[in-house]
C-alpha cells in the first residue's frame, strides 16, 4: 500500500477540472485557431504511479504527443479527443481504487513505523516486521492485531536475551517454546551457584518481560479478547520503552 499526499491528488483533480473546462468552453473543435492546453499532469507522474494509474500515464503520453503535433487543421478536435480519452481514463482507474484518509499521528505510524525503535533494531533486527505491522495496524485501526505484533516482538526479545546467557541445551524445546516457558528458564538459571555470567542482567531484563506477558501476550492469545487503540498505543509504548531497556542491559 502507498502512501499519498493528498495535497497533491487535490490539486490535481483541481486542475483536471479547470483544464476541462478550459478545453469544453474555450476550444471549438472546428476552429482552426490553435490552442495551447496546460496540462497538471505533466508534474503528476510520479504520484499517478504511485497510486497505481498506469492507463492514465499512457493516456497522458497520447495527449502530450496530440498537443505535440500542431502542424495541420484537425489539431484542435485531435486534442479534445484525447483529452476526452484521458479524462475518461482518469476517472475508470480512480473509481476502483480505495483511499484511507488518516489522521496525522495515523500517518507518521503507517510512513513511519520504525520511529523511536533504532535502539531495540540494533539488538534485535528480526523483529523489524512485527514493528513495522504494529505501527501500520495502529494506524489502519486494528488494535488487536497490532497488540498481537507487539507480544512477537517481545518474545522475540525474550528469546534472543536467554540464548546469548544460557547453554543451548537448556533452552525449551518445540514445542514447549512459550514466553512462560523462557521466563521459568532464567528463573532456573538464575538459581545455579555460583551465580552464571549475566544471570543478573538476564533476571533484570525478566522482570521487564514478565508483566507483558501476564498483561497482553497471554490474553490476545485467547478469542473473545479485544483490544481498542488506546489500550494498543499503550501497549505499543510499553513494549517498545521495555526492550530499549533491556537493549542496554544486554
Amino acid at each position: 500500500m502507498e502512501s499519498i499526499d493528498a495535497s497533491k491528488l487535490i490539486r490535481f483533480v483541481h486542475e483536471m477540472g479547470r483544464v476541462e473546462q478550459s478545453f469544453r468552453h474555450s476550444i471549438d473543435p472546428d476552429n482552426t485557431k490553435l490552442v495551447d492546453p496546460k496540462l497538471p499532469h505533466y508534474l503528476m507522474r510520479d504520484m499517478l504511479l504511485a497510486i497505481g494509474l498506469p492507463l492514465t500515464l499512457m493516456a497522458g503520453d497520447r495527449l502530450d504527443l496530440a498537443i505535440a503535433t500542431n502542424v495541420d487543421p484537425d489539431y484542435n478536435r485531435r486534442v479534445l479527443s484525447a483529452f476526452e480519452h484521458f479524462s475518461a481514463t482518469v476517472s475508470d482507474e480512480l473509481s476502483v481504487i480505495q483511499f484511507l484518509s488518516l489522521s496525522s499521528d495515523h500517518t507518521r505510524l503507517y510512513s513511519n513505523p520504525f520511529e523511536g525503535w533504532d535502539d531495540v533494531l540494533k539488538v534485535w533486527p528480526d523483529a523489524v516486521n512485527d514493528i513495522e505491522s504494529a505501527g501500520q495496524c495502529i494506524a489502519l485501526s486494528l488494535p488487536t492485531a497490532a497488540v498481537f505484533h507487539l507480544s512477537r516482538i517481545a518474545e522475540r526479545g525474550l528469546r534472543q536475551a536467554c540464548a546469548k546467557y544460557i547453554p543451548a541445551t537448556d533452552l525449551p524445546q518445540p514445542p514447549y517454546q512459550m514466553m512462560g516457558k523462557y521466563l521459568e528458564c532464567i528463573d532456573n538459571f538464575a538459581k545455579i551457584r555460583p551465580v552464571p555470567a549475566g544471570a543478573i542482567d538476564l533476571t533484570e531484563a525478566a522482570s521487564y518481560f514478565r508483566p507483558i506477558k501476564n498483561v497482553w501476550r497471554d490474553n490476545v492469545s485467547h478469542a473473545g479478547i479485544e483490544y481498542n487503540e488506546g489500550q494498543a498505543k499503550r501497549c505499543y509504548i510499553a513494549i517498545r520503552d521495555m526492550l530499549m531497556a533491556c537493549a542496554k542491559i544486554l
